[in-house]
């Protein structure tokens, strides 16, 4: 991949328009901040549960949830490879004068709540639904659930007991209280 513009980026990854040189196709690559002088325990860790993320999306196959077109580690850099979803997140929607007219807000909640179906089906728990994680082009009707990074898997995930994972902000009670 060539890497173009920065696109996105959180408090663990950045994003990046980027081109992949065997076939032309422009991807959205996610790349880990693992911090220059991470012990190797850490960074074993951190890469077992990018892996993970990554195996988690890949199976979830649905018109509304970002498929994940591959992965890897290049010298230390923990990279994604992603389809680009058009929009931005909802969180751009908060506050007027963007807030969105409840016929579009309620359109977009059983389209996110399809896709979370659909993941819990595949046995897979997002545990950060908040709006930065939904890309939405509003004019062409485009919705993309993102971010399986804190994904639970009922055959045997990679949850630490005693660890909350999520954003507390949009966590549901059951979650905040450790269920």
């Amino acid at each position: 991949y060539v890497l173009g513009r920065r696109i996105g980026q959180g408090a663990s990854a950045s994003v990046y328009l980027a081109k992949d040189t065997r076939d032309g196709a422009w991807v959205a690559l996610k790349t880990l901040h693992t911090g220059a002088g991470m012990p190797q325990d850490e960074y074993e860790e951190l890469r077992e549960r990018f892996l993970h993320e990554v195996q988690v999306a890949q199976r979830l196959k649905h018109p509304d949830i970002v498929c994940v077109l591959g992965a890897g580690d290049s010298a230390g850099t923990l990279w994604q490879a992603m389809e680009i979803a058009p929009g931005c997140g909802l969180d751009r929607y908060l506050t007027a004068p963007r807030l969105l007219p409840p016929a579009v807000v309620v359109t977009l909640g059983e389209r996110i709540a399809r896709a979370l179906a659909h993941a819990h089906a595949m046995g897979v728990v997002h545990r950060d639904v908040k709006p930065s994680n939904v890309i939405a082009d509003i004019a062409s009707g485009s919705v993309k659930l993102t971010d399986f990074g804190t994904a639970h898997t009922l055959d045997g995930g990679r949850t630490r007991t005693g660890v909350m994972l999520g954003t507390p902000a949009y966590m549901a009670p059951e979650q905040l209280a450790g269920a």
